[in-house]
């Protein structure tokens, strides 16, 4: 038998947030899944810290961009295709964890991070639009379990200290646009899908593991290559008729 080809085997991928705490794990899959990608962020220290933690960098390129830039935005996107010659797949994971509860986060902490997860969304989502729909493309779109259901404020030692609001509202606000662009970018056959993932582990203290893991049904926070194994799934021709869907990563948290 012929081995089947990788399922994004000379695909190019950009992936906005290519410097945050879940890139290293996405970028592994997507290479390991056959595909060129290109690493956008804000951060050059993120960028490089994600490029130092790959064996295979050589189908790997970064750029530099603050998503809430349209100038910049388009540079990146420019210079992307420049290198890379095509853009195939979109997946946003860019985060901004601003901390403060109701009472406590200032409305400039509030308005910087709907700034950051919507509008920048909109901003690189249609600098990008015209080689996606050339290339009937994919977009994958990081949400949080949090954009569908309240923290539980019982998980932390201070519930100040929790999930923030305008987080919960930025995750709830991704997930909407991702049914309607599906709806809105189906003509060019452009599917847009979403994964929302609960707990991610990246070694959190020991007492907050353990209440967290009383809350979901496997016992455990994700290990974050399952959230990227269910990006790549999405981006790939398996999922070819799943378009406005929220698929949700958490070991059951959510079902009960």
């Amino acid at each position: 038998m012929t081995a089947s080809a990788p399922p994004l085997q000379d695909r190019v991928v950009a992936l906005f947030g290519g410097g945050g705490r879940l890139a290293p794990f996405l970028t592994r899959r997507l290479l390991d899944a056959g595909a060129e990608v290109a690493l956008v962020d804000a951060s050059a220290e993120g960028l490089a810290r994600v490029a130092g933690q790959l064996a295979d960098a050589a189908r790997v390129a970064g750029y530099t961009a603050d998503v809430t830039d349209e100038a910049a935005v388009s540079a990146a996107l420019q210079a992307l295709l420049a290198r890379f010659g095509r853009l195939d797949r979109f997946v946003w994971a860019v985060n901004a964890a601003l901390p403060g509860s109701l009472d406590s986060m200032p409305v400039e902490s509030w308005r910087r991070t709907l700034e950051v997860h919507l509008t920048g969304y909109f901003l690189c989502l249609r600098a990008a639009l015209e080689p996606l729909r050339r290339a009937g493309g994919a977009v994958v779109n990081i949400a949080s379990v949090y954009g569908v259901v309240s923290p539980d404020p019982r998980t932390y030692a201070d519930p100040a200290q929790g999930t923030p609001l305008a987080y919960a509202a930025a995750k709830g606000g991704l997930i909407a646009m991702t049914r309607y662009l599906a709806v809105y970018l189906a003509p060019w056959n452009i599917r847009v899908n979403s994964v929302s993932p609960g707990g991610i582990a990246a070694g959190q203290e020991p007492a907050f593991l353990a209440r967290y893991a009383e809350r979901v049904p496997q016992r455990r926070m994700a290990d974050p290559l399952e959230v990227a194994d269910a990006v790549v799934f999405l981006l790939g021709d398996a999922s070819g008729h799943v378009t406005g869907q929220n698929l949700i990563v958490d070991g059951g948290l959510t079902a009960w």
